[in-house]
């Protein structure tokens, strides 16, 4: 389901499989007996079957439910409804050209009559009265230990918030879709997962839409937060925020990983990290790694965007930086749980290590190297740094006890310099899939926050001040905060 951050009261009953599953209950707009959304006169009711065959648009011609009236196209319909239509189409072919399968067809329900008639994709436009401005809910289910359903799509009829319709239709119509795609493989996907990947999904189609960017701030404002724990409530945002983790994935690992995880969770009844543990393992690689390479390319966004980080990363927030206190001994005191990870500034030469269970945590440090940092380039722990460098601490399992950990400070070696470590601290932590890169040699002292401060070495209090105030950035699209 797709919500404007703003609110979410539509329920998410919706997209029960439970609630809505085997009884299929006849709760479509154009039911007569009404539905959800139901439109308030049946006979004021148009369709437009779009050109290849694949999918229908309903919409109202009077009412609370009727779009804004546009001039007729070349089928006759409203410009505005083959716009749909079109759209509609184009994501069912594209995202089959990215080898999914297509979402359950609908034509041949024994227990709903209402199923627009055929087995063309239906989608109703209509007027949400809340914040949400799509919906794609299940309606016939199938199997016990792993679920598969069909449904429809719902649509706002209008998407006055969006710069113009076409945009609104782009940015929501494939993201529901894709939740029907999911529901082909598993109706019952993490919630965090399912949003995330529609949001990337969405992106492959229209790379040009902000609209996974614009809820990115959610993410990267609270790290420290389990990747598979969403806040309650109805703000949906950070749902739609943990699409970072599939952009990681298809930039490191392949898009393929992406299709590979829902396929898994396909095969058996999975947690989205559990099923992706799976697929890791077929290359060699596990979750509590992998998490820790996403945890350092959560670090070298924004202005500090160096080689090898995101490919969007100047575009993306920045995580805000803890304090490693000057001086010796334990400098960090801390305790975090499951897959989430904290972020701290280290400006002076040191030895730095981790004290902790290291199932549970594991940290790495990113020098700087010319005002910008290479998450590929990140030294394990314990590791000598000559020079300012964020330090990345990542959870290293479900679990969402608290571990402790500390981060011991220690003098550096004489005599090191010259690059972001000296003597035989810290490997560089190597992404499998791009072979890793050569550190440049000379980390300059920065001011992290923004590459337009002065240079030179600033007070760390004043640093870290600046480097722990975000601001969350612009998250609808009428201008509203």
């Amino acid at each position: 389901m797709r919500c404007l951050p703003v609110a979410c009261a539509v329920s998410v009953l919706l997209l029960s499989v439970e609630a809505r599953g085997q009884s299929c209950p006849q709760f479509r707009p154009t039911d007569p007996s009404g539905g959800l959304a139901h439109y308030d006169d049946l006979p004021h009711v148009a369709s437009y079957d779009a050109p290849m065959g694949q999918v229908r648009v309903w919409y109202a011609t009077t009412g609370t439910h009727a779009p804004i009236v546009t001039p007729t196209g070349p089928s006759g319909a409203p410009v505005n409804i083959e716009i749909v239509g079109e759209v509609m189409e184009d994501a069912l072919v594209r995202f089959t050209q990215l080898g999914y399968d297509p979402p359950l067809r609908d034509g041949d329900y024994d227990a709903c009559a209402s199923n627009g008639g055929d087995d063309r994709l239906d989608v109703y436009l209509v007027d949400f009265a809340s914040g949400a401005d799509g919906a794609a809910p299940v309606e016939q289910c199938q199997g016990s230990a792993v679920q598969t359903c069909s449904g429809f799509v719902l649509l706002d009829h209008r998407y006055a918030g969006y710069p113009d319709f076409r945009t609104g239709v782009e940015t929501v119509g494939p993201h529901e879709l894709f939740h029907l795609i999911q529901d082909a493989y598993d109706a019952n996907l993490d919630r965090w997962w399912a949003e995330g990947t529609a949001q990337w999904a969405t992106k492959q189609l229209y790379p040009e839409l902000d609209d996974l960017e614009r809820f990115l701030p959610t993410f990267f404002n609270e790290p420290g937060r389990p990747l598979d724990s969403p806040p309650g409530g109805v703000t949906s945002g950070w749902l739609y925020a943990t699409a970072i983790w599939p952009v990681f994935l298809g930039e490191t690992r392949g898009a393929d990983t992406i299709r590979s995880i829902m396929e898994t969770m396909a095969s058996q009844p999975l947690s989205a990290l559990e099923a992706a543990d799976q697929v890791f393992a077929l290359n060699g690689d596990d979750l509590p790694s992998t998490y820790l390479s996403f945890a350092a390319f959560n670090a070298a966004t924004g202005a500090r965007t160096g080689p090898n980080a995101y490919s969007l990363g100047a575009s993306y927030p920045e995580v805000a930086l803890g304090e490693v206190t000057a001086g010796h001994g334990t400098v960090v005191d801390e305790r975090l749980a499951g897959f989430g990870a904290r972020y701290y500034l280290s400006l002076e030469p040191r030895e730095l290590s981790l004290d902790a269970d290291p199932e549970a945590v594991a940290a790495v440090a990113i020098p700087f190297v010319d005002e910008a940092l290479d998450p590929t380039a990140a030294l394990s722990l314990p590791a000598v740094l000559d020079g300012p460098a964020v330090v990345v601490v990542a959870g290293q399992r479900s679990s969402k006890v608290d571990a402790h950990y500390e981060l011991i400070s220690q003098p550096a070696p004489e005599g090191t310099g010259g690059g972001g470590a000296g003597g035989d601290g810290g490997a560089p932590m190597v992404d499998d899939n791009d072979g890793g890169s050569e550190r440049d040699g000379g980390c300059s002292v920065r001011s992290v926050d923004s590459p337009r401060r002065p240079g030179g070495l600033l007070a760390l209090g004043f640093i870290v001040a600046a480097l722990t105030t975000r601001r969350r950035l612009r998250v609808s699209h009428n201008g509203e905060q």
